[in-house]
């Protein structure tokens, strides 16, 4: 992984293996997330994309909205899924992209 600072157009991060073509970034933050997989610091299988993690928000508010066979504990368990996915939802996407599937249920 590489940076490079330009008085225009500010900060270009660069991620490159043996195995593929460098990759560009203008956000560190994706350049990181590329720099660990490809470094095994993190498995590629663990990590959602954000139609994934879209995808998990939508259905863990549709079930905890919708499921009326709920056991106790199993509500708390959504309730603890969906804080943790809101964290990560504010990190990674535009507040618009949830609203658009809470507003579907």
């Amino acid at each position: 992984m590489a940076a490079r600072f330009d008085r225009k157009s500010g900060f270009e991060f660069v991620v490159w293996s043996d195995e593929e073509y460098p990759c560009f970034f203008a956000n560190y933050d994706k350049a990181r997330e590329k720099f660990a997989v490809l470094s095994g610091l993190v498995d590629r299988e663990k990590i959602f994309d954000d139609e994934e993690l879209e995808t998990l928000c939508y259905c863990v508010y549709a079930v905890s909205e919708m499921c009326e066979t709920l056991t106790k504990d199993m509500t708390k368990l959504l309730n603890d899924l969906g804080k943790k996915l809101d964290i990560a939802i504010s990190k990674n996407l535009s507040a618009g992209k949830v609203e658009k599937y809470e507003s579907e249920v």
